[in-house]
């Protein structure tokens, strides 16, 4: 069984202009050696999604895990999270 490298636990979020949510109640698991492919129509968050997943964006609500441990938002610990996902 793969180990999870990446998880989104309730996952909100909403862009300040507008407030329009993008991502309501999300959660999504990445496993480690896997592929994974992100598929939708255009405007349904994909971007947004991963603009998240790599640190560029933060959540309203929720929270993300990083081989299980919760992420932060400081400068060291985001050059830890894109360097560890890129």
């Amino acid at each position: 069984m793969a180990i999870s490298l990446l998880v989104a636990r309730g996952f909100c979020y909403s862009y300040p202009y507008g407030g329009i949510v993008t991502l309501h109640n999300l959660n999504l698991t990445i496993k480690k050696v896997r592929r994974l492919a992100i598929l939708g129509s255009n405007g349904s968050g994909k971007t947004t999604l991963l603009l998240h997943l790599n640190g560029t964006f933060w959540p309203t609500q929720g929270e993300v895990l990083l081989d299980g441990c919760p992420v932060t938002y400081d400068r060291h610990a985001l050059d830890r999270w894109r360097a560890r996902l890129g």
